[in-house]
């Protein structure tokens, strides 16, 4: 596999270690080597050898670009690139903040906010605990349910090739947007779909309808009018789309 990625080894050597990275071999595995970065896929089920990799890493000062949980998730748009502290609705995200709290004990190593550090890929979509069948009937289950481990990946390498040819790449993270904000702005949204409801009836002259039609929604003159068909949550998506 080594020779496919690249014959010359001029150019690229590959040295491949059959060794699964545990705390009890951490030392080993780290090192003896110049590491210029890690690259973290260590699952969810196995959060311990996580933070011990994450707290190595942060002490020798080696770069690390990790992945979390997509246990449950399905929509590779909600994907995001971020430091530790960002990351929101990751319950592995979570744990490790935790943890790490009460082994990196020195304050001046900052590395929670530091994406040059400690780069997350992680998804914000809301993990659903849906059955299989209930996913059908909501049109959410996926031809493969694979994808978002294999897009994860993609993202992943991504930023570690862009970073070793000199051409890296940094999103901006904005700050998390609060429940007030959100709660506020859904109901901006919902006041001007009543405004446009009203304006688009009274040029048109359609007939008025009762609350429960209200309700369904209908199409005037070429515009949909009717409830907002997003929540609060939405709200966040659509500004977590906006500030990536």
């Amino acid at each position: 596999m080594c020779e496919e990625l690249c014959p010359d080894p001029n150019y690229l050597i590959v040295e491949g270690i059959m060794q699964k990275y545990t705390q009890d071999n951490a030392e080993e595995l780290l090192d003896g080597h110049n590491w210029d970065m890690v690259i973290d896929t260590i699952g969810d089920n196995d959060v311990p050898s996580k933070v011990c990799l994450f707290a190595q890493c942060i002490r020798k000062g080696i770069r690390v670009v990790s992945a979390m949980s997509v246990e449950g998730k399905f929509d590779t748009t909600r994907l995001r690139i971020c430091d530790l502290k960002t990351a929101s609705r990751d319950p592995t995200a979570s744990k490790i903040r935790q943890s790490l709290k009460g082994i990196i004990t020195n304050k001046s190593i900052k590395y929670a906010d530091n994406t040059e550090q400690l780069t997350i890929v992680y998804s914000s979509e809301r993990t659903t605990n849906e059955s299989e069948e209930e996913k059908k009937e909501n049109n959410m289950l996926l031809p493969l349910t694979g994808i978002m481990t294999a897009v994860m990946g993609q993202t992943l390498a991504s930023i570690a090739l862009c970073e070793l040819g000199n051409k890296p790449f940094t999103p901006i993270t904005g700050d998390r947007v609060g429940r007030v904000i959100r709660k506020r702005m859904l109901r901006h949204l919902q006041i001007r779909e009543v405004k446009i409801r009203e304006s688009v009836e009274l040029a048109t002259s359609a007939k008025p309808v009762d609350e429960e039609e209200k309700l369904q929604g209908r199409i005037l003159n070429g515009t949909w009018v009717g409830p907002v068909r997003i929540d609060s949550d939405d709200v966040e998506y659509l500004l977590d789309v906006w500030r990536n």
